[in-house]
């Protein structure tokens, strides 16, 4: 009796796990145990490959000087991040004068880039207010 109930409820056990496995069409025990092992694993990769896409909000920092700005970016696990940040200050018209990077630790990378406006885009200070409005 105790033995009928422990292979019930192996089996139960098994038809769960076939449940649980998608586009499994055999359900012998070999096939279920197989098909588990791969969709594991399969799952395992995936939790790796959405680690390394999560990235922590980069931490930045930008000054503007007449019209010459500063950008520093710190962040973890961005290797393609300095690209990104030149390409997206062209995108805001500003040109690239001189950019460095440094990495530190495993993931750190510490960015830092001065740019120019160009012409067409500088910014006035209203004299009036001071406060940094357009003119």
């Amino acid at each position: 009796m105790t033995e009928r109930r422990r292979r019930q409820d192996l089996t139960q056990k098994f038809i769960a796990l076939a449940a649980t496995i998608p586009g499994l069409k055999k359900m012998d025990k070999a096939t279920v145990l197989c098909a588990a092992t791969d969709y594991v694993k399969r799952l395992q990769e995936r939790v790796r490959e959405l680690a390394q896409e999560a990235v922590e909000v980069p931490e930045m920092e930008v000054r503007v000087l007449e019209n010459e700005v500063l950008v520093r970016v710190q962040c973890e696990g961005r290797r393609d991040m300095m690209r990104k940040t030149v390409e997206l200050l062209g995108h805001v018209h500003l040109s690239v004068l001189c950019c460095n990077s440094l990495a530190f630790g495993n993931s750190a990378l510490s960015i830092t880039i001065v740019a120019q406006m160009k012409d067409q885009y500088k910014m006035k200070v209203n004299k009036e207010t001071k406060e940094g409005g357009l003119r």
